[in-house]
């Protein structure tokens, strides 16, 4: 799991790394932004543990931001344009 926090003003545009992202995450991945300044990913075959708390962490800084980006995993197709 990573989240993408970093002082450069990518944040959580850093999701669309998805080369990146594939090489982390061998297995496949899910994406979240839970608030404008963070971009999450957690593997696919993250232990069921890990995920929950992965859920969580999105939706509990989703709510505390109360804004209108994402408060639920994506996978990284949502992310292309259609």
């Amino acid at each position: 799991m990573v989240a993408m926090m970093q002082a450069d003003g990518l944040e959580s545009s850093r999701i669309l790394m998805a080369g990146e992202l594939g090489r982390l995450f061998l297995t496949g991945y899910s994406v979240a932004i839970p608030e404008r300044s963070v971009g999450m990913a957690v593997a696919a075959d993250a232990r069921p543990e890990q995920l929950t708390s992965f859920r969580d962490v999105v939706r509990n800084c989703h709510a505390a931001r109360n804004n209108e980006n994402f408060g639920r995993l994506l996978q990284p197709s949502d992310l292309l344009a259609k």
